[in-house]
């Protein structure tokens, strides 16, 4: 399987990004074989750096992409 699993890197509220999602997208990529989750620096206030710098590691990791995985708040 070819995908890509990303998160935030920093918390938010709480422990919700070293509580709930780093742990979620660290076994997902696990149970199928896929590299480790890019942790996406959610402090960044420059959103479209930010949106392009995700699109270009999608981008990276090749395809077609099997799945594409986001652990974070909707």
């Amino acid at each position: 399987m070819n995908g890509f699993v990303f998160a935030p890197k920093y918390n938010h509220h709480g422990n919700d990004a070293t509580g709930a999602f780093h742990p979620g997208a660290d076994i997902f990529s696990k149970l199928f074989g896929l590299p480790e989750p890019y942790l996406f620096n959610n402090h960044n206030t420059n959103s479209k750096k930010l949106r392009e710098e995700i699109y270009h590691k999608i981008q990276s990791a090749g395809g077609p992409l099997d799945c594409l995985v986001y652990f974070g708040h909707g």
